[in-house]
């Protein structure tokens, strides 16, 4: 029995051993990627079209009254995408 559970625990630790080695992220042999602060202004895009569709145009859905801010929207992320 002992000796059965001995296998079972070292199967186990290979098989972590071999996940955590393959997966993306979790390499061991590499040191961990931190990021820096970025200098190209996209944090501070992304906030203003944060506000823009989630605190200007609220909540869009397609029932009810809510249909014209959803199109709204849509017009508002095609122009973004024509800059």
């Amino acid at each position: 029995m002992k000796k059965k559970l001995s296998y079972y625990l070292l199967f186990a630790a290979a098989a972590y051993l071999v996940i955590r080695a393959s997966t993306f992220g979790w390499n061991l042999w590499s040191p961990r990627f931190s990021p820096g602060p970025r200098e190209d202004g996209a944090p501070e895009r992304l906030r203003v079209h944060v506000e823009k569709l989630a605190g200007e145009l609220g909540e869009r859905h397609f029932f009810g009254a809510r249909l014209p801010k959803l199109k709204e929207a849509e017009r508002y992320i095609t122009a973004e995408f024509k800059k």
